[in-house]
C-alpha cells in the first residue's frame, strides 16, 4: 500500500507543476481574451473530478478499501468494489457533463 500512496502522491506534485507550466504559457501567449476565459472554463470540470479523486477519494478512502479486499484474499468482492465505484463515478459525471 506505500507504493500506491507514494504513487499518488508523485502524480498528485507533477500535475501540479504541469498546470502551472500549462497556465504560464497560456498567460503569456492568450493574455486576458473571451478565448481565454472560455479555455479555462473548459478545465473547470475536469480539474474538479482531479481534486475529487487523486486528493480525496482515491488516495483516503479507495486505495485502502481495495487493498484490505486484495489482503484478504477475496480479489472477486474488491473487483465488484471497483466496478461500483467505476459506475457511479461515470454516472455522477455523466450528470455533471449533461
Amino acid at each position: 500500500m506505500n507504493k500506491a500512496a507514494i504513487i499518488v502522491a508523485v502524480s498528485m506534485l507533477l500535475s501540479r507543476v504541469l498546470g502551472i507550466f500549462r497556465e504560464m504559457l497560456l498567460a503569456h501567449a492568450a493574455g486576458v481574451s473571451l478565448e481565454k476565459n472560455a479555455l479555462d472554463l473548459a478545465f473547470m470540470i475536469p480539474d474538479i473530478l482531479n481534486h475529487v479523486v487523486s486528493t480525496g477519494f482515491l488516495s483516503i478512502i479507495f486505495i485502502p478499501i481495495f487493498t484490505g479486499y486484495k489482503v484478504a484474499g477475496d480479489e472477486k468482492g474488491g473487483w465488484k468494489f471497483f466496478s461500483n465505484v467505476l459506475n457511479t463515478f461515470g454516472i455522477a459525471l455523466l450528470i455533471l457533463v449533461v
